[in-house]
């Protein structure tokens, strides 16, 4: 060692550990310079103050060392004016404690009003840390010595204020700076031209494709590629019956190649959509279909109840009917009756059949004894009774006269005279009379009408403006009928709805059912799923329903479905709401067993991890921390005195104690052993003495992933033990 070194003090070593353990900051402020009372003295940690101090000078600088960690660089001046006395030792002053004192050869500083004999001490020292140490300078005791003041300071006529000068001991002009920020070239920005590059670079391919080549920008560069060996062998693949069956990678290069025969499917029963039909049943089907130009079909032909709707801007203008069939010829000499649709019906158990038969009818070869008809027999016995429409708005029956349920559009005479208010009346003439309202014949209008009937019955209004005449319900003011040039119209030709049944309360229960047939119902809080809304109602053997709400202010209309069968336990099914996922996409299902795009569930920060989650399951994220990420992984506070009692804990199994040796057992293993130990003990005799738990190896001679040995020892004696402690720590790892 040196003859002439410094330390730490003791108590530089306990305000340096309470820094640490704070967080806090050494204020350095003076170097204290002694004559050591006549000899240079030997530094001790034990010191509270110089041997005798002669003169204290204020920092004028210092630095972190540039080479050596936890090192302080320290510079102080003694002015010319000040001396007369003897330095053989020193030390630094921070916050007004001696926290290190040094030996110093012996110097005697003289006093010198002239200014040539000034003192600069440069020195270092150990801190433990670093970033503990803040020196606060006194601008007004700093002096600059001849020697600073040649290192730090350039002569003005050493400025070099041009571009061209290549004196490397020489400054530059903050003038030419400035013109080099001006006109550089920022670091992120491109050059605007340059003939090539200072290095050439090697391009390299690699992955589906590889090659290489050399480029520094002085021209043109080619390379020839050679794609990667996928590994597929080089053949000829797909033959009769098989084809081939390509492995392609993400990147579209084909990885394999194998064959497999084609799944023909040789029958017509088979309904899987990913195989093909054979030649052979293609055949089949081509000569057993039916051409669209006609032809004659055989067997039976089924088909479900179904619902035209058409209106007069869909069928247009002319003869555009929902249902035609193609016209056909038939020979001159042909008579009687051409069918265009037949068939029959037959209620169940029962031995008779109904034959409806509908078609044209030829007389003869004249326009004049053609016409339509409706045939209806038996097919078990009775002849056709046939009713014609004939030419010249005729119809007969080949059966004998025709009872019409209605009123005929016109007729010569009544087929049963009538008497009208005491008038006989057949309709062959007019008849004369008084007419009277108390007669209840009244005429309402000279042009229109003529009301007839008394007044508490139903009256029939006759309107003979345009030929025709109207049956009005004198309750509600309705048609409910009206004969026209075009003849009766009773049951209308197409209707604007359907039966409704008006407001009427839910069917429930086994075998209530709804009328049969076709009908709506309203829904005005009376026992459905929503209080406002239509229904639709199937009826039959089995039974439907199809509730549809009314909007909300949410501007979403509910809508239920529910049925019920025709046998065995007949209850109404429950009320199942109909969601369109895709048209509402607002609307969310009310349950569902899965989601129906998986989600990814991700922990970013501290720790990280994901998971996909579809609902169908519970997931486990596997967690992990974040690479560098130092966390709490243990602490705890205990009495150290006898058997240790552990006052608060986490992740600590034990503490036992051995010859005033702490050993610490993790109830979960740290990582590594690498982790670092957080701590203060006080003696719980003496409050004021306490002791900072380190990683001093005298302090912590063990320390692994379970656990680990340390001793509680005072700050001013580092081999005292405490008798009495009071402990605690935290482990970050």
């Amino acid at each position: 060692m040196s003859d002439y070194f410094n330390v730490t003090t003791n108590v530089g070593d306990a305000a340096i550990a309470t820094a640490i353990a704070n967080n806090s900051k050494l204020n350095i402020t003076h170097i204290a310079f002694g004559d050591g009372n006549g000899s240079v003295p030997t530094p001790t940690k034990t010191r509270t103050g110089l041997v005798k101090e002669v003169h204290r000078q204020a920092v004028t600088k210092y630095t972190m060392h540039p080479t050596i960690a936890n090192y302080i660089v320290i510079e102080t001046i003694i002015p010319s004016n000040i001396g007369g006395f003897w330095i053989r030792e020193m030390g630094i002053i921070a916050d007004n404690v001696l926290i290190s004192h040094g030996s110093h050869a012996p110097f005697f500083k003289v006093a010198d009003p002239d200014g040539v004999s000034e003192y600069r001490l440069k020195f270092t020292q150990n801190v433990r840390d670093g970033n503990v140490v803040e020196i606060s300078l006194d601008e007004s005791l700093i002096y600059a010595s001849q020697a600073w003041v040649n290192e730090n300071y350039i002569r003005r006529n050493e400025l070099v204020d041009n571009l061209t000068t290549d004196d490397a001991k020489k400054p530059v002009s903050s003038k030419q700076a400035k013109n080099l920020q001006d006109n550089k070239l920022d670091k992120t920005a491109n050059a605007v031209s340059s003939s090539k590059l200072e290095t050439a670079r090697t391009i390299s391919f690699s992955g589906a494709a590889t090659g290489s080549f050399n480029f520094d920008g002085s021209g043109n560069s080619s390379c020839v590629l050679a794609l990667t060996n996928s590994g597929v062998v080089a053949s000829t693949y797909g033959a009769a019956l098989k084809i081939p069956v390509l492995t392609v990678n993400a990147k579209g290069l084909i990885t394999g190649v194998s064959e497999q025969n084609i799944p023909i499917v040789d029958d017509l029963t088979t309904n899987d959509g990913s195989k093909p039909l054979s030649a052979r049943q293609g055949k089949k089907l081509q000569d057993e279909k039916l051409s669209l130009s006609g032809g004659q079909l055989s067997g039976k032909l089924t088909t479900k109840p179904s619902v035209l709707a058409l209106t007069l801007d869909d069928l247009g203008e002319g003869n555009n009917a929902p249902l035609q069939t193609p016209r056909f010829h038939v020979p001159a000499e042909a008579k009687g009756y051409i069918p265009f649709m037949s068939g029959s019906m037959q209620t169940a158990f029962y031995g008779y059949a109904t034959q409806i038969s509908i078609g044209g009818y030829r007389g003869s070869n004249t326009w004049e004894n053609s016409g339509a008809y409706i045939a209806v027999s038996q097919l078990d016995a009775a002849p056709t009774e046939a009713f014609m429409f004939l030419n010249g708005r005729k119809i007969s029956n080949t059966a004998g006269p025709i009872d019409l349920a209605g009123n005929a559009s016109s007729a010569t005479k009544l087929a049963i005279p009538r008497n009208v208010f005491g008038q006989n009346f057949d309709g062959s003439g007019d008849v004369g009379g008084t007419i009277t309202a108390s007669t209840g014949l009244v005429q309402s209008s000279a042009y229109h009408f003529i009301d007839m009937g008394r007044n508490g019955i139903d009256r029939m209004n006759f309107h003979n403006y345009g030929a025709t005449f109207n049956f009005i319900d004198s309750n509600g003011g309705n048609v409910v009928a009206r004969i026209s040039g075009s003849g009766i119209d009773c049951n209308a030709a197409s209707a604007s709805k359907v039966i409704n049944v008006g407001d009427s309360a839910a069917y429930e229960g086994v075998g209530a059912n709804p009328p049969y047939g076709l009908t709506l119902a309203s829904v005005y809080q009376n026992g459905y799923p929503t209080p406002f809304g239509n229904v639709l109602r199937l009826g039959g053997q089995g039974q439907g329903e199809i509730l549809v709400g009314w909007p909300g202010d949410d501007g979403l209309a509910p809508s239920f479905i529910r049925s019920k069968r025709d046998g065995g336990l007949n209850n109404w099914t429950l009320w199942r709401e109909i969601v369109f996922v895709d048209s509402l996409p607002s609307h969310n299902v009310g349950s569902a067993s899965k989601l129906k795009t998986p989600r990814n569930i991700a922990l970013t920060g501290a720790i990280s991890g994901n998971a996909n989650f579809d609902g169908s399951g519970n997931i486990t994220i596997n967690t992990q921390l974040k690479e560098n990420t130092a966390v709490v992984r243990a602490f705890c506070s205990f009495n150290g005195t006898g058997t240790p009692v552990i006052l608060a804990e986490s992740n600590i199994a034990s503490i036992s104690v051995s010859s005033l040796k702490f050993t610490v057992t993790f109830k979960t293993p740290m990582p590594h052993a690498n982790y670092v130990i957080n701590g203060f003990a006080s003696d719980v005799t003496n409050s004021n003495r306490v002791a900072v738990i380190t990683m001093n190896p005298d302090m912590i001679p063990s320390k692994t992933v379970n656990g680990f040995d340390f001793y509680a020892r005072y700050s001013s004696n580092a081999s005292a033990n405490i008798a009495s402690p009071l402990i605690c720590f935290s482990i970050v790892c």
